[in-house]
């Protein structure tokens, strides 16, 4: 592929290519919770609103998610944080990706 086929991919206006769908981080709040941390400063201080944990179609920067969960897993003293969050999760946090891959016929 030239740099001529190559397929242009457009963000709305408010989203660029550091974003990332906030569903990745469903599942956050409940593990938070269970592990005894109060995560509002930690969204606070990484820019991250409770809302956008909330619904799912919501955009986050991507730094800011890895920034989120580095802190979140030191502050808990919880190595597998990551783990404890995916157990919550499943191929819906694709969204749409996620509907086609099920609808996809396999030989």
């Amino acid at each position: 592929m030239n740099q001529d086929d190559s397929i242009a991919v457009e963000y709305p206006r408010n989203i660029h290519e550091d974003m990332v769908h906030s569903s990745g981080l469903r599942g956050y709040l409940e593990v938070m919770q269970h592990l005894g941390i109060d995560p509002m400063p930690l969204f606070a201080k990484h820019g991250i609103q409770l809302a956008q944990l909330q619904d799912d179609n919501a955009w986050i920067s991507h730094t800011a998610l890895i920034q989120l969960l580095e802190e979140s897993a030191q502050q808990a003293n919880c190595a597998d944080l990551g783990l404890r969050i995916s157990q919550y999760q499943d191929i819906g946090i694709l969204g749409v990706l996620g509907l086609i891959l099920q609808c996809i016929e396999t030989s």
